[in-house]
């Protein structure tokens, strides 16, 4: 009795399935499109049931909004999806909304179509926009396209809750930094959550989920055992198990070399040579299982230790020394020449104070003329001659 119960159950049931399947092969479009903005990103989009179908019975649809392929299945005789959409996206002035009846025979699909614009005319507003993170909250910056427009920023947790719709938040009087730029601090529930930023005017909106970026870590480096340095990073984020670090370093002017830390390790050694000066860079990675897209931050500011020293100091040192010595030597000895020079270089008579009284007519060689060498007389003891009588001379002989 019960199997025949069951075969009977079964039977009924096919026969409901067939009778379903043929309806939705034969069905027409849905119906009544519509779209509801709840606010300027966040879309409500609805259809009816096509009609001929059981309103017992699930549909499953499928659907595409701008680059957005999804599914329903529902029993409803009102189909709704919530999606957001944002201008920076957009192909065209418009979107473009399909929605259809799953069927396995593509040839008996049969779309229906709506094109729908955004809350508000779509316009470029800011540029420039760039968010850093920070624990629980962005720092956001930009440029406005027209500074003599009054835009109104605001921004929320991407989504489509009630409760995200309700949190949008207002930057209130950005500060202005300078060249026109702006700045807000945003605050977020989570750091790694996706925010969504529209920037209003009267009549013009642009919005678009705000461009993530990350800062590179601080850098600190210590000695240990004057033999190894310890170069220690502190992460713009307090989630160091998503974040892993580059660090780049030359010791004595040498070619730069770069190696990753371990995921979850902020510290990083070196062997250290006192007779070199190293320098150290970072950047921060910001893994993707945390946030997707991953985020790679720019290379930090360059910080040094140490000092390269010159292995020729000494000689240098020497080098200078010899070269003031060899040159006081040399001023002394050009000194001593100048005040001695009659010495080496004694002076020689002009020839023409020789020659000049022989053109004149005196022709008397002895005459001493100009400059030539008289000599000097020599003290000599005066010469006495004295008469001998005739007979001192007889008595000398005798």
């Amino acid at each position: 009795m019960t199997s025949l119960v069951l075969f009977h159950f079964a039977l009924f049931s096919t026969g409901i399935m067939a009778t379903f399947k043929d309806q939705t092969e034969s069905a027409g479009p849905p119906t009544e499109l519509k779209r509801k903005w709840l606010d300027p990103i966040t879309v409500e989009l609805s259809w009816m049931k096509p009609g001929g179908l059981s309103h017992n019975g699930d549909v499953n649809y499928e659907f595409t909004v701008d680059k957005e392929v999804g599914k329903l299945r529902s029993q409803e005789n009102t189909g709704i999806y919530i999606t957001n959409l944002f201008t920076r996206e957009m192909d065209s002035k418009n979107w473009t909304f399909q929605v259809w009846i799953s069927n396995a025979n593509q040839s008996l699909i049969k779309p229906a179509t709506l094109n729908f614009s955004p809350m508000k005319q779509k316009a470029e507003l800011v540029k420039n926009f760039k968010c850093f993170l920070n624990d629980r909250k962005l720092n956001c910056s930009w440029s406005p396209v027209d500074p003599s427009l009054n835009l109104t920023v605001r921004y929320r947790q991407c989504g489509t809750t009630d409760e995200q719709i309700k949190s949008v938040k207002t930057c209130e009087k950005p500060l202005s930094t300078g060249n026109q730029s702006h700045q807000c601090i945003m605050t977020c529930n989570k750091s790694e959550d996706r925010t969504c930023i529209f920037v209003e005017t009267d009549n013009a909106v642009s919005s678009f989920k705000a461009p993530l970026a990350i800062d590179p870590p601080l850098l600190n480096v210590t000695v240990l055992d004057d033999d190894m340095l310890i170069l220690t990073l502190t992460p713009p984020l307090q989630k160091l198990d998503c974040m892993t670090f580059e660090v780049c370093h030359s010791r004595c002017n040498v070619h730069k070399e770069c190696r990753n830390t371990s995921q979850g390790f902020d510290t990083m050694n070196f062997t250290y040579d006192k007779a070199c000066r190293y320098e150290f860079q970072a950047k921060t990675n910001f893994l993707k299982h945390c946030l997707n897209p991953a985020l790679v931050s720019e290379m930090s500011a360059t910080i040094s230790y140490g000092v390269n020293a010159d292995p020729y100091r000494i000689l240098t040192i020497a080098a200078v020394f010899m070269s003031i010595i060899l040159s006081v030597c040399i001023i002394l000895l050009c000194y001593c020449f100048r005040k001695h020079r009659e010495i080496f270089w004694p002076s020689i008579p002009d020839p023409s104070v020789i020659f000049k009284p022989m053109m004149n007519g005196n022709n008397d060689p002895l005459t001493p003329g100009g400059n030539l060498y008289t000599p000097v007389p020599e003290p000599i003891d005066a010469c006495k001659i004295r008469l001998i009588s005739e007979n001192c001379i007889n008595q000398y002989t005798s």
